[in-house]
């Protein structure tokens, strides 16, 4: 187990800094592993009890450095930095988890730095809408700059939709019928944008900082719409400084704190699903380039479930896999029991195949039934790709319910 560190630094009153010794969780469920049978039933105790430890330590750095760079979002990066490393000689970080926070900090300051040069370079926001897109807009526009983030309030549907739909990308203007389709959308978030000749443009390009607002709807910005901005705002700084990875020693502790079986299921739910969003992701985009080519829904489901060995190509989670992921659940476990197994092995199977096969079906449901209302694949397509696959479902019951089920 760690050995304890000397404390080395002081305070500027003289007093020396109380500082734990550091803990890894990733080498010490590794040094876990290697110990007998009675060894690992008393040391897993203090394992948990300092990972429970660490996690409400993080929490307090993200808390810190997050007020840091919102209070003053030019403090400098070497500043940032700084703290960063006082507060992780405290609690005892790792080497691996200090440079994942510095890279991370390191990101906004670029980040900070490329908002930053968009507004002096065009600090008009008439002059910024048409170098990310591409032409003029059509009516009045807000832009309000945030530490990592660019808000356009577009107060003409026309600019609104022409955004929506991402017409910059083909400089296609939007159709009576996309107007129509996106009107009654209050926002989104844009991938990427094109239109700047020099290297911010290829920044941009990776870099998920658009958001738009249909201020044709509501034009004065009142103080719910300023929470809700703020709100989003510190979602993003959070999002950036400290990804919402869910490594698997977090899902030991909440299998260890869950005392019913309700609670161990819910745990492994949450973990299992957060691993098949990218399996969602992918899903998604395929469905969107089969109904391109004009697939049928029958064929585009088929196509995306057959399994591997019946020569798939989009079984994202085969059988295989299953096996290596309940290995890496039990990884320095001394919970591994059969009925734990066979919970994670059923889990498996309703979050991966059940539940992911489910997901897929109701969104090209949901995509056909936007279609039968009678949109085009384009309409249709602009307005689902803005969305998760799984909440395809409600934005199509929406619509069905605002318009009667006629494409007013």
């Amino acid at each position: 187990m760690p050995q304890e560190k000397k404390i080395e630094k002081f305070s500027k009153d003289n007093e020396a800094l109380i500082k734990l010794e550091v803990f890894d969780p990733v080498v010490e469920l590794q040094n876990i592993k290697k110990l007998s049978k009675d060894e690992r039933l008393k040391v897993f105790q203090e394992y948990k009890e300092k990972l429970i430890e660490q996690k409400e330590n993080l929490a307090k750095t993200q808390e810190a450095l997050t007020a840091l760079v919102r209070f003053n979002p030019d403090r400098p990066l070497e500043e940032l930095i700084e703290k960063a490393q006082q507060l992780g000689d405290k609690f005892g970080f790792s080497e691996e988890q200090m440079e994942t926070i510095k890279s991370n900090l390191r990101q906004y300051s670029k980040r900070h730095s490329l908002v930053k040069e968009l507004r002096q370079k065009f600090p008009k926001d008439n002059e910024l809408f048409k170098a990310l897109f591409g032409r003029e807009p059509k009516g009045r526009i807000e832009v309000i700059a945030g530490p990592i983030t660019l808000y356009f309030r577009c107060h003409d549907i026309n600019d609104y939709a022409y955004l929506y739909i991402y017409g910059f990308l083909r400089k296609e203007e939007p159709t009576i019928e996309q107007i129509n389709l996106v009107q009654k959308t209050g926002g989104a978030k844009l991938t990427f944008v094109i239109g700047i000749k020099d290297e911010i443009k290829q920044q941009l390009a990776s870099t998920d900082l658009i958001g738009i607002e249909n201020a044709s709807i509501r034009h004065e910005f009142t103080d719910k719409q300023k929470g809700i901005l703020a709100h989003e705002e510190q979602h993003a700084i959070n999002s950036l400084l400290f990804p919402s990875e869910y490594n698997t020693y977090y899902v030991y502790l909440d299998l260890l704190e869950a005392k019913t079986k309700t609670e161990k299921e819910l745990a492994l739910k949450r973990y299992f699903r957060f691993l098949r969003e990218t399996y969602d992701t992918r899903a998604k985009s395929e469905i969107v380039a089969y109904f391109k080519e004009g697939r049928p829904v029958d064929h585009v489901y088929d196509s995306l479930i057959r399994p591997i060995e019946d020569d798939g190509f989009y079984d994202y989670f085969p059988k295989n896999q299953q096996k290596e992921l309940v290995e890496q659940i039990f990884k320095g476990s001394v919970e591994q029991t059969p009925e734990l197994k066979q919970m994670i092995n059923d889990m498996v199977q309703e979050i991966f195949a059940r539940e992911y096969h489910q997901t897929i079906k109701s969104g090209l449901n949901a995509f056909a039934s936007l279609r039968d209302m009678g949109y085009s694949l384009e309409q249709t397509i602009a307005l689902f790709q803005q969305e998760p696959l799984t909440k395809w479902p409600k934005l199509a019951k929406r619509f069905m319910d605002q318009y009667g089920g006629q494409n007013k």
